[in-house]
Order: C-alpha cells, then sequence, then structure tokens
C-alpha cells in the first residue's frame, strides 16, 4: 500500500463574520471587545483524511462547501483553526487565475520566472517554455502581458506550465472548467498521463462530475464543511445526483415555514415531517388516522381524521409531501401515505399555544402519538421543527397489519443536517423518480434462451425485466429505454426505446421482453440502465433534473452488468454493425452516396 502524502485529523477552519466592516480591524489590533460584533463560520469542521500517493481524487459539492478551504489549507495559503494537517509532498497548484503570474509582465516572462522558481534556467528553461507555448497553442499571444488575456488563455498559460514537469502533487481548482472543450480534453489527457505512473497525486475539485468520475479512482462528497461520502467515484456520484432531490425538499420546507410563520399570530407552529430513513419510497402505504402532539397524556394538537379534526389549525401540508387521498380502512378514516412521488415523506402542521408548548419543552414531556397501519414492517424517522429550532424524533415502527398507537419521544435540539439527505443518510442506489413503476428482476438470455452474463458479439440475445407498478392508477403506454453503458462509466453506448407497451396498474406485475436479432456492441464488459417515463418524455425539452421530474417514474442505472465477447475487431470498439453496401455506374451523371 502506498504512503500517506496528506493526513487530516480533526481540521478545522473557522472565519469570523462581522456585523459592521470596522469590526475586522479592530480584532486585528485586539481591540475587539463582545461576541455579539461578529459571528463564527465553519469553514471545515473536524474533517479527518488521508490522502495516499499516486491517487486521483475529486472534491465535489456545492459552493461554499468547502472544497476551495481545503485545498488552501494543503497548498499552505491559509492556515487551520484547529487540528492538524501534515503534508508530505510539495504542491504544484492552480487554485486561482491570476495569482501566479504578474498581469504587467509577458506570457514568456511569466513562464521563465515560474521556471527559475523551480530551479530552472539556461538551455533546459527554453526548451521547457517551447513546450508549455506548444501545448498552450499561444504562439502568437506568449509575448503580450498576461492582463490582455481572456481567463481561457490565461488558464491555458497556467496549466501548461504547472505540468511541464512531473509534479508530486497537482492541485486544481476548477480552474479547467473556464477554457473550451477542446483544451479541457487535452487537459485531461495530459493530467492522465502524468498520473499514470503512480507517481503524480491529484486532487481536482469540479462541478463537473461526470469529467471527473472519469478521471479519479476515489471521489469525496463535502457538505457544510463536513466529508459526507469518501467512495469510489460512482458511487458518490449517484448520491451526488439524488441530493437535487434533497435540496428541493429543503427549498419546498423553507418555504412552508416561512409562510407558516407569516400566519402564526401568537400560538406555535410546529412543522412535522415523517420519512423514510434511506430516502427511497416505502414498500407498502402506510395510513395514518390520528397525529397528535401530547404532553402526558393530555393533547396539545391534533390531527384526528377520525374526530374530523383535519382542516383547522392543526392539518397535513401537501405541497412537496406524498399525502395520498383520504379514506376508510378497517374502521378508521384517515389518510394513506403513498409509496411513490418524488418526495417521500409526508408533512403537518400543528398549531398549540405558547405557553403549552414551552412548559412540554421544558419539562422533556413533549411527545408524538401515531395511529397508523401497514401491510408489511414499517420504519419512519421525524423531525419537529419550531422557530428555527429542530427536535429529533424516535423511530416510528410500525408492526405489520396491525392498528396501534405508537408514542414517540421528542428528543433534544437535533445537529445540523447536511444537504446531501435530510435523514442524515446519503441515498447511493442510484435509482430516481417517482417510483410508479419498479423493476424488481433482470436478466440476459443468450440465443438457446438461457440466462446468462456473457453473449458474444453477432449473435441473438434477449433482455428480461420483472416490474411492478406500484401506482394503482397509472395506465399508459410509456417511453421505456435501455440504455447501455461502458460499465463503471457515463459512456453511452447505445439506447433502446419503445412507446408499444401499456403498463396498467390494474395487472400491477410483468415482465418486458426485448429480443435482439444481432449483439452489435463491441468486445468489453457493459452495464445496462433502465428508464422509464411518461409517454413523449424524451420527445421534450425537459426543464427539470430528472430526480426531480414527476414525469420519471424509474431511472435505475447498473440493474445488470454483461460482458460480449468477440474477436480483435470488435475490441474498444462501442458498436459494431452491418450495413447494405453498394457498387453503383458513374456514367449516369448522378452523384450517390453508397448505403
Amino acid at each position: 500500500m502506498s504512503e500517506v502524502i496528506i493526513s487530516a485529523r480533526n481540521l478545522t477552519k473557522t472565519y469570523r463574520l462581522y456585523t459592521k466592516s470596522h469590526y475586522r480591524f479592530l480584532d486585528v489590533l485586539g481591540l475587539l471587545r463582545g461576541s455579539d460584533k461578529y459571528s463564527e463560520h465553519h469553514a471545515l469542521h473536524s474533517m479527518n483524511l488521508d490522502i495516499r500517493r499516486g491517487e486521483k481524487l475529486a472534491l465535489i459539492g456545492r459552493n461554499g462547501a468547502g472544497k476551495s478551504t481545503l485545498l488552501k489549507l494543503i497548498t499552505g495559503v491559509t492556515l487551520p483553526t484547529s487540528g492538524s494537517l501534515v503534508v508530505n509532498s510539495k504542491a504544484s497548484a492552480l487554485l486561482q487565475i491570476g495569482t501566479t503570474f504578474h498581469p504587467e509582465f509577458t506570457g514568456r516572462e511569466n513562464v521563465l520566472s515560474y521556471l527559475a522558481h523551480l530551479g530552472i534556467a539556461g538551455e533546459e528553461a527554453k526548451e521547457k517554455l517551447f513546450g508549455i507555448i506548444e501545448f498552450s497553442e499561444l504562439e502568437e499571444y506568449i509575448d503580450q502581458p498576461v492582463k490582455t488575456y481572456s481567463t481561457g488563455m490565461g488558464a491555458r498559460l497556467m496549466f501548461a506550465a504547472s505540468t511541464v514537469m512531473q509534479p508530486e502533487l497537482l492541485v486544481i481548482d476548477e480552474i479547467l472548467s473556464v477554457g473550451d472543450s477542446y483544451f479541457a480534453k487535452k487537459s485531461f489527457e495530459r493530467i492522465e498521463e502524468l498520473c499514470s505512473g503512480g507517481y503524480t497525486t491529484l486532487i481536482l475539485v469540479s462541478h463537473d462530475i461526470y469529467s471527473a468520475q472519469k478521471l479519479c479512482n476515489r471521489m469525496i462528497w463535502v457538505d457544510h464543511g463536513r466529508i459526507l461520502l469518501d467512495d469510489v467515484p460512482e458511487v458518490v456520484v449517484r448520491g451526488y445526483e439524488d441530493s437535487i432531490r434533497v435540496q428541493e425538499e429543503a427549498r419546498l420546507k423553507k418555504k412552508v415555514l416561512m409562510a407558516l410563520q407569516r400566519t402564526s399570530n401568537d400560538n406555535v407552529v410546529v412543522y412535522l415531517e415523517l420519512r423514510t430513513p434511506e430516502g427511497r419510497p416505502l414498500k407498502d402505504p402506510v395510513f395514518f388516522s390520528r397525529l397528535a402532539l401530547t404532553a402526558g397524556d393530555t393533547d396539545l394538537a391534533a390531527v384526528d381524521w377520525d374526530t374530523l379534526i383535519p382542516g383547522g389549525a392543526s392539518d397535513v401540508i401537501v405541497e412537496g409531501s406524498t399525502w395520498g387521498k383520504e379514506d376508510n380502512h378497517f374502521g378508521h378514516r384517515g389518510r394513506w401515505m403513498i409509496n411513490h412521488g418524488i418526495f417521500h415523506k409526508v408533512a403537518v402542521r400543528f398549531e398549540l399555544p405558547r405557553l403549552s408548548f414551552s412548559k412540554a419543552v421544558g419539562t422533556k414531556q413533549l411527545e408524538l402519538r401515531v395511529l397508523a397501519w401497514c401491510e408489511q414492517d414499517a420504519t419512519l424517522v421525524g423531525e419537529l421543527d419550531v422557530g428555527g429550532r429542530h427536535f429529533q424524533l424516535c423511530p416510528l415502527e410500525i408492526s405489520p397489519a396491525t392498528w396501534e398507537t405508537v408514542i414517540l419521544n421528542v428528543i433534544d435540539d437535533a445537529n445540523e443536517l447536511c444537504v446531501g439527505s435530510a435523514s442524515g443518510q446519503v441515498n447511493t442506489t442510484g435509482q430516481q423518480g417517482t417510483g410508479a413503476v419498479l423493476i424488481e428482476g433482470v436478466a440476459l438470455l443468450n440465443r438457446q434462451n438461457k440466462a446468462t452474463f456473457q453473449v458474444k458479439h453477432g449473435e441473438a440475445a434477449s433482455f428480461m425485466l420483472d416490474y411492478r407498478v406500484v401506482d394503482p392508477e397509472l395506465s399508459e403506454c410509456c417511453d421505456i429505454c435501455l440504455v447501455v453503458f461502458r460499465a463503471g462509466t457515463r459512456e453511452n453506448i447505445c439506447r433502446i426505446l419503445t412507446r408499444d407497451l401499456r403498463l396498467d396498474g390494474n395487472s400491477p406485475r410483468g415482465t418486458i421482453r426485448l429480443d435482439i436479432d444481432r449483439v452489435i456492441f463491441g468486445s468489453g464488459t457493459f452495464s445496462l440502465w433502465v428508464f422509464i417515463a411518461k409517454q413523449g418524455y424524451l420527445d421534450r425539452e425537459q426543464h427539470l433534473f430528472y430526480s426531480i421530474n414527476p414525469d420519471v417514474y424509474l431511472s435505475q442505472p447498473d440493474v445488470l452488468e454483461f460482458e460480449v465477447i468477440g474477436n480483435l475487431l470488435t475490441s474498444n470498439t462501442a458498436f459494431v454493425g452491418n450495413g447494405h453496401w453498394s457498387l453503383l455506374e458513374a456514367s449516369d451523371g448522378v452523384n450517390r452516396i453508397s448505403s
């Protein structure tokens, strides 16, 4: 195992945000008194991290997550507030355009100065300079002041200079995104070449997660100054894609809370969320008949369908929830939490006297009592939100096919949750969509109609997909698309689409079969992605990301990995097919293109 060249333990970087600009100056002089003059922002919070020599590591996350702060600590631009950071390697860093080169000097002068800083001079410097100019393709502008360069030109020159020699540690912070796609591809190829020998360690910050996935063998998702997920790129990308849905949940929740605050008057409005722990749909719907906030045996506020209380001061919140229709179920009236939809949670608002709530919280007697029913075992987690304070609930465990009142203790204030998952867990299954349709089994059949994981190029094969329609009201000829990828990458080889199969909630189970006369994929290992959406979805321009688009019923990557074998002709090839060729006489004077 290669040596650890970067080691962080409880690494923390804290910035002070001052309420007035001159407070910063007073603080520098040590004259600032009173903690009310500023607030503290943890750009990094107790981070533990080891990076080994030769690793190609990508850091991803939203703006302000702490990625660039970590790079500045690693490269010595700034110092940690607390914790330890050991870097046993010399870094060649591209953190920000304009920080390495002097704007008044020409490109040539800046490069020679940079090389001199590395101890390179004379004929060797001239040789390196020639290589830098050639790679950056700035021959016409190399003797112009850098201040006249465009952002992309500056990025080209800086990258070319920083990679002219093989560095021990190459640190790149989003600088490649400012260039054109041609040079970005060229730069990625240079990085791959540098890292191929296992000597150079790469740390790359990029918002282009798919390009980073192709380049790197490890990916870390940073959020709110913490490491949310550290794994191989395929796993992290799936979790990050799901965070789009979680971010939309957070936006809708904030919108609802602001509306509740405006209408609360003198009462306390409590916002309750119940959700699945893993952020995926329930196996079976849950039927709620009563939800009540209590202090001991006293109800403070309740949503009780049996007594027709809903619609009053306390009621369900439909927006951003998976509340189904009101119904009667085994002698009780209530409302379903359905097991399909964009968001896998339900929300309720309680309105109660401020004094009663304060007393219940102060004596730690606040409880949630739930009367619910489910066909199978179900577990939900939840939290209460009131006035910016978050209270966690004990997990809600519902026994199968049994009416029971479950009492949940309200735990103390919850810690700040990362945006990756409101439940604190990250969904890395890659499955997205409303869940109105599920794939429960996949098989590849060879030409003898036997299940296999290996087929031969040019021979017949069939895909079998066992499905279940979860939404009982669904009945349409959906867009059903099988997408073939190279295993472990986002390289899209081909799509096979049908709109002729009707999926019907009245006949919820079945098998989709696709017969292929000739396997045209080249030899290699491939992965199958199943995509099912509302009919016509693939023909329309979409403005919503697919994980929060209600017209996407299922997007499930890597449902099956299979191998195609063939001869040398088919190796390293996306697909190999046959067409009809013809040789035409030119005497008729008609220009033709052979097919």
